[in-house]
């Protein structure tokens, strides 16, 4: 079902008409956003020869896919009515890209390792019915919760020292925001670099986020702990973890 709908967003086509398999597309992704020495020191790129080869490659095969699918777009308008057009890839909204599902797993991994995090975050949140987008800018917590996600596992990953221990409350006091204004924290970048969906991403997570923690109990499977859960980061394309997070939601009696 993820493969089909993946393919819907990008292809405009189900899987069993994919121009590329779902796994080769997230390959050439990897390739694409892999860090090379040139990233971290810009006068040694002229080194970074097999960095530079693979992006290209990857290159050539996006072009691929994007050059064959306004091909089809082309034939389809040719052909057909407005209203008989696939939806444009290009007009989705960002919740389906990586970067927003991998943010919600990493949160509930750092939740389920700390129990008495995930008490408070459903005490703030228990004063709603269903968190929408208004209810979450009344929820300090659950922002706190969502910085100190992303400073622990940001979504492009930078090879500088950070904190381990997971501490939301460390923002409690401090005035630092998402959005790009102290140096000092800047997960989605500044200036005109700055990332255009911070907005949209942040209300997405935190709400994406705040009503299973709402609704349900979750727990581990059974024989294993918080130290049990594989907080290893798989690297390349929006950080996602080495391995996927497994829980059990079991319904609150609210």
């Amino acid at each position: 079902m993820t493969a089909n709908t993946t393919l819907l967003l990008l292809q405009s086509r189900p899987l069993e008409k994919a121009i590329i398999e779902p796994p080769e597309l997230v390959h050439i992704l990897d390739d694409e956003s892999l860090p090379g020495i040139g990233d971290f020191v810009p006068w040694l790129a002229f080194l970074d020869f097999f960095n530079s080869r693979r992006r290209w490659r990857a290159h050539r095969r996006i072009d691929a896919l994007i050059e064959s699918i306004l091909a089809e777009r082309r034939r389809l308008m040719a052909h057909c009515a407005p209203e008989g057009l696939p939806h444009d890839f290009l007009q989705d909204n960002s919740e389906r890209k990586f970067c927003l599902p991998t943010t919600v797993e990493w949160a509930m991994s750092e939740l389920l390792r700390h129990p008495e995090c995930m008490k408070r975050l459903q005490e703030e949140v228990d004063n709603y019915l269903m968190v929408n987008d208004d209810h979450v800018q009344e929820m300090p917590y659950l922002y706190n919760i969502l910085k100190e996600v992303l400073r622990l596992h940001p979504i492009a990953p930078l090879l500088v020292p950070r904190v381990a221990k997971f501490w939301p409350d460390r923002f409690l006091e401090a005035e630092t925001d998402l959005h790009g204004q102290h140096y000092e924290y800047l997960p989605f970048g500044s200036g005109r670099r700055m990332c255009p969906g911070v907005r949209l991403g942040i209300s997405v997570v935190q709400v994406t986020l705040a009503n299973p923690v709402r609704e349900f109990e979750w727990e581990l499977p059974q024989g294993q702990n918080a130290d049990s859960i594989d907080m290893s980061c798989k690297g390349g394309l929006g950080n996602r973890k080495g391995a996927p997070l497994l829980a059990i939601a079991r319904r609150r009696n609210l």
